[in-house]
Order: C-alpha cells, then structure tokens, then sequence
C-alpha cells in the first residue's frame, strides 16, 4: 500500500509540474532547474515558512483555494457518500485551475506545492464511498485549507 501511495504521489506531481507553469516559461525552463524541482517533490517535504514570514502567492492562487474553503463552508449533505464524491470532484477541478493558472517561481512556488500536494490524498479519501472516511477527510481537508493564511499571503 505504502508503494501504491508513492507512485500515486510520483504521478501527480508529474501531471501537475507539468501543467503549473506557462507556454513561455516552459520554454526556457532548463533541464537542471526541472531536475531540482522533481527531486525536491519527490522528496514529499512538509511546507514551511519564508524565514518566519508568509510566502507571497499569486491572486489565481488564493483566489483558488478561497473557492475551495467557500465550497467546503458550504457543503451540507453530511450523510451522503455520494455528495461526499460530489463535492471531491468539484475540489478536484479547482485544484487542477490553480496549477493551471499557476505563475510562481522559485522557492514560493515549491512551498506551494508542498501545501497542495496533501491534498490529493484529502481528496480520494473523500470520494471513497466510505461515510466515516469522507466525513474524517472532510474535517482534515477543512482543517488544511484553513491553513493557507498560515504559510501564504
């Protein structure tokens, strides 16, 4: 299982990498910078703090994970597997957007990935047709969003 895990995590940081960041900056993203960053996601490092300061987030960023916490403040079907996958899946496009419209660089942009990638997890777990596993992802989900101000401006 704890393979399984790795090689989901593997696979999602490579679909996301490639999809975070723009045409141009794809272009003129050299070998050894992407070597860094798969390394540095493949090492699954816990986000941190810009020297005890928040790091600075593009707006389509923050305007993402708002509209999932708005999604989240406003779910109400807790007894219903199916809402639980519903709502995953909704969660899911959204996260998918903020990597889309993703602009950040450097040291900013790892810390985000290391805030977001969690989430993926969050998200299957949801989605699991298990009430008791939704609902326990729902509050670790809810838990994590709420966390974005703490690492992110």
């Amino acid at each position: 299982m704890k393979m399984q895990h790795k090689i989901f995590i593997a696979l999602s940081l490579i679909i996301s990498m490639a999809s975070c960041t723009n045409e141009e900056a794809k272009e003129n993203k050299s070998t050894e910078n992407s070597k860094i960053e798969t390394n540095h996601h493949e090492s699954e490092s816990k986000v941190s703090l810009n020297n005890g300061e928040t790091w600075i987030a593009n707006r389509e960023t923050t305007d993402g994970i708002n509209k999932m916490i708005q999604l989240m403040d406003t779910f109400s079907e807790t007894d219903n597997a199916d809402a639980y996958k519903s709502l995953s899946d909704t969660l899911d496009s959204e996260f998918n957007l903020i990597f889309k419209r993703c602009t950040m660089k450097g040291e900013a942009h790892n810390q985000l990935h290391n805030y977001l990638f969690p989430m993926k997890a969050k998200f299957k777990s949801l989605a699991s047709g298990d009430l008791s596993e939704s609902k326990t992802a729902f509050d670790d989900l809810k838990a994590h969003l709420a966390e974005y101000n703490t690492y992110f401006k």
